[in-house]
């Protein structure tokens, strides 16, 4: 049982692999818990809950679905905010939302921080609550590391890792100045232009009209936000192929 016509979002494109896994974990999505008896006892789904139920992800709310139900700064934002979503009004929402609870979440750190691009990137990353990688460059630039961070995102964002290495293993460095380098190479070698996220919808006309953020680059080649509205889902395959081409958002 699989979703029909179901776009696959972020980075799930770029192998069938990836795609398989988009896909069965949007079929789950889908599903109620009236079938919950049936998969409860089963390794593989208590793995797969307590993964989507971190606070990695945001802040879990009830929900009646199968999977647990995230929502992040972001996500709030675009509540509360609604129909006014722009991006500068949701990068403000989303930043006071962060500063004034205690979410750890990867799009909470952010928002956090103010900046759209930040924060539609790692928005497009988690687009299926999966995935996080910490890669360096092979031959990195030897600058001046300059650690200048506010002390409470500090302690969020090394709640955030802490929490990271713990259920899955890893060995995320922690969030101080000895360790700029690292994340400096990590963030140089992440490609985000063209990373495009849908964030919500007005089914209030039809057909449905969905809103988009997107990555691009300005008249002036500094990294900005695109955001749109369009009546089918945008995904980063799907904006990445219409930078290359320059046919734009038809």
């Amino acid at each position: 049982m699989r979703p029909d016509n179901v776009p696959v979002e972020g980075y799930y494109h770029e192998t069938s692999q990836l795609t398989e896994y988009f896909l069965s974990i949007r079929t789950l999505q889908n599903l109620n818990q009236d079938r919950l008896p049936t998969v409860a006892d089963l390794p593989e789904f208590q793995r797969l809950t307590q993964v989507l139920a971190s606070p990695l992800f945001g802040i879990l709310v009830p929900s009646e679905r199968l999977l647990p139900l995230i929502k992040d700064p972001l996500t709030i934002a675009l509540e509360k905010t609604f129909p006014d979503w722009t991006v500068p009004n949701l990068t403000a929402s989303a930043h006071a939302i962060a500063r004034e609870g205690q979410d750890i979440s990867l799009v909470g750190l952010g928002a956090w921080m103010k900046n759209e691009v930040i924060l539609a990137a790692l928005r497009e990353s988690i687009v299926l609550y999966a995935g996080f990688f910490l890669g360096a460059a092979k031959h990195p630039p030897k600058p001046r590391y300059i650690w200048h961070v506010d002390k409470e995102l500090v302690e969020r964002a090394n709640l955030f890792i802490i929490t990271f290495n713990r259920l899955m293993k890893e060995k995320i460095p922690r969030a101080d100045p000895q360790n700029a380098q690292a994340y400096w190479e990590a963030g140089d070698q992440n490609f985000i232009i063209g990373r495009c996220v849908r964030l919500g919808g007005d089914d209030s006309v039809s057909p449905t009209r969905y809103y988009h953020w997107a990555i691009r680059r300005s008249h002036g080649n500094a990294l900005m936000v695109h955001d749109f509205w369009h009546h089918e889902v945008w995904t980063t395959e799907r904006y990445q192929s219409a930078l290359m081409s320059g046919r734009g958002i038809q």
